[in-house]
């Protein structure tokens, strides 16, 4: 044995270690080297495999708290789109109530007026719809006809967004709460 296996110039120090006293609170003082050794083993083995079990546990921790993290982005996205889309929309419904408090009103704010809730605190009175209408040329007529498409697409992409998040706030509802302390305290 060279000094460099043996630093401490110990001749039993790579042999197998045995606590004795251990083995005597056990009961086990009298067991043979052979019977000995299998039980080494065995508990070696059931350590690795203890490890092993460990090991996987964390990494299905680990993916949990990424999928929980994938979740709260998801949810942190969506509701940053419904704030723009509301934002949006309410910015076209302010629009026209200006317009037509300042008397610039174009056809499409007006169309805005009659589909939405009337407003009590509007400073003019609104005559009916076709009034306005019969005073547009062909070209205010089609300029109506496209603000009234953007306006519809406004109105169902509000919705569709409505009726996205109200699902995923259904679908990460079905996680169970002990996981997501779970993830959360690791």
């Amino acid at each position: 044995m060279t000094e460099r296996n043996n630093l401490f110039l110990d001749d039993k120090s790579t042999e197998l270690f045995i606590w004795k006293k251990q083995l005597k609170q056990k009961g086990l003082e009298h067991i043979s080297a052979e019977q000995l050794e299998t039980i080494i083993k065995q508990n070696i083995e059931k350590n690795k495999l203890e490890r092993e079990k460990l090991e996987q546990q964390k990494v299905k921790r680990e993916k949990e708290k990424k999928n929980f993290k994938r979740i709260k982005v998801v949810e942190q996205h969506d509701q940053l789109i419904k704030e723009e889309a509301s934002f949006i929309y309410n910015k076209i419904l302010l629009r026209a109530k200006v317009q037509i408090n300042e008397n610039r009103a174009k056809p499409i704010d007006i169309f805005i007026y009659h589909v939405k809730d009337h407003d009590e605190n509007l400073a003019i009175e609104l005559y009916e719809p076709l009034t306005y209408l019969k005073k547009l040329l062909a070209q205010d007529l089609e300029e109506l006809l496209t603000d009234i498409h953007d306006y519809i697409n406004k109105e169902i992409q509000q919705n569709e967004l409505k009726n996205r998040l109200s699902n995923n706030e259904a679908r990460s509802e079905g996680i169970n709460s002990a996981v997501i302390v779970g993830v959360l305290e690791t």
